[in-house]
């Protein structure tokens, strides 16, 4: 029997590699025994928050403020009224976590997001003091400068937003290998032909109740699940990992076979009672968060889902998949000027920023045509430059009525705990189209590892 401080141990793991459901449903269980340890309480408000589940991190945060004001929680908090919509008390609780630790990495990465910096602003003065002292460690300098580089970015100083991300970029620590991202691709194709994929037809589970929204990161999943939880028939889940979970799980245990890290003979392994399993697991999640009954449609916006559509065809095949683009430059501009989540630590170089971005449109369009899932292409220049035709595009094919609320979801409380959080609370609009020619004499290094032609696409 697990010891507590081994129960802890996964608690915190599962917390770490961004599993929140199953880190929220773990720490329920551990804390029925231990309810008063600080420790996983965070994890519990936290993974709660991140997994979408507002009202409990709102409840958990609001017991551990009252135990101690610290940095971490007041952070969580502040997520927690971003995601409701007050932007103004999230930004004070971040103003205070930065009273309490002037170097908290999380609460200056959470501000520079909600924040639009002035002239003159006196956080700007604050950041570029906290980055010169010597007690700061890697990731606080880390988040400290993509604080400047969002702030330089509001000031227009496009050169010097640039500089700071270069700043940042070079401070992270990272294992990432691009070879083996590109093995581990080859290999889903490898995997998933037709000679694989058509006799397990009808496997899985029957429902359309997942929508699933994916795409390279910032290319505009979260304005998707936006606007389709403004239709009133859709509920939003945000950013499952329980897909991606799985698959790595399996491949955990393949690898102790003996096969290589970029192997997918596992999935040759799975029976017709496996592939349902994983899909009654996966809405077990769901019907958590809404009472124990999952809903009739509801969005998972993960982007990376693009990487694993094999496995959602084979656990979902009827599941429909909204896959979104967006230009090659602006996606890769964007993710390279604001430190995502965990998991995307090719975005601290542009040529494995290029690398990856070609390997996802790759995979998608390799995956797309081999599934048996309903697939919709959605450019995110023409969603935002016409909203309602596409709009209506895309309601049509998940089989949603006409809602007119859609073309401003702004309006309809949607709640996002990523990058996102205060963009989603503005209306539709085309400020980030064409974003790359800000910073046209910085990125020639990542339009050559893209291909594109910086002269011909100005």
């Amino acid at each position: 029997m697990p010891t507590q401080v081994n129960r802890v141990l996964e608690i915190v793991s599962l917390h770490k590699n961004q599993d929140y459901l199953h880190a929220t449903e773990a720490a329920h269980r551990y804390l029925q025994q231990y309810p008063e340890d600080e420790v996983v309480l965070q994890i519990l408000g936290d993974s709660a928050i991140q997994s979408g589940n507002i009202d409990v991190g709102e409840k958990v945060m609001t017991l551990l403020l009252q135990w101690g004001r610290t940095a971490s929680r007041l952070q969580c908090m502040s997520t927690v009224r971003a995601a409701q919509g007050n932007l103004a008390e999230a930004e004070r609780l971040l103003q205070e976590a930065l009273r309490v630790d002037p170097g908290h990495a999380g609460s200056w990465s959470a501000i520079a997001n909600l924040r639009q910096f002035q002239p003159n602003d006196p956080l700007i003065t604050k950041a570029k003091r906290a980055l010169r002292w010597s007690g700061q460690t890697d990731k606080q300098r880390r988040a400290i400068c993509y604080a400047l580089c969002k702030a330089m970015n509001d000031l227009r100083k496009w050169d010097q937003a640039w500089d700071y991300a270069a700043k940042g970029a070079a401070l992270a620590e990272t294992s990432y290998n691009p070879d083996l991202f590109r093995d581990w691709l080859a290999d889903v194709e490898a995997t998933f032909d037709a000679e694989f994929l058509e006799p397990l037809a009808g496997r899985g589970l029957s429902t359309n109740a997942p929508i699933f929204i994916v795409g390279m990161p910032r290319s505009g999943t979260t304005l998707m699940e936006s606007i389709l939880a403004a239709s009133d028939s859709v509920s939003p889940m945000g950013e499952m990992m329980t897909i991606a979970e799985f698959a790595q799980r399996a491949s955990q245990d393949d690898r102790a076979r003996g096969n290589a890290p970029s192997a997918h003979g596992w999935v040759r392994r799975w029976n017709k009672d496996a592939f349902r399993r994983a899909g009654d697991h996966y809405l077990s999640m769901v019907a958590q968060r809404y009472g124990g009954n999952a809903p009739q449609h509801f969005t998972d916006k993960l982007p990376n889902n693009v990487l694993y559509l094999g496995q959602i065809g084979l656990i979902f095949p009827n599941a429909r998949i909204i896959r979104m683009h967006r230009n090659a430059l602006d996606t890769c501009v964007s993710c390279y000027l604001g430190e995502l989540r965990n998991g995307h630590d090719y975005t601290y170089r542009t040529d494995w920023l290029a690398d990856a971005a070609l390997g996802y449109g790759r995979i998608g369009d390799y995956l797309s045509g081999m599934i048996p899932n309903p697939v919709l292409d959605v450019c995110y220049e023409d969603l935002v430059s016409q909203p309602e035709p596409q709009i209506r595009r895309v309601l049509d094919f998940i089989g949603v009525e006409w809602n007119a609320d859609c073309l401003e979801p702004a309006m309809f409380g949607y709640s996002t705990t990523t990058r996102s959080a205060a963009q989603v609370r503005g209306a539709i609009n085309t400020n980030s189209v064409g974003r790359w020619r800000r910073y046209a004499n910085k990125i020639a290094p990542l339009a050559d590892a893209l291909g594109v032609d910086l002269a011909t696409a100005a």
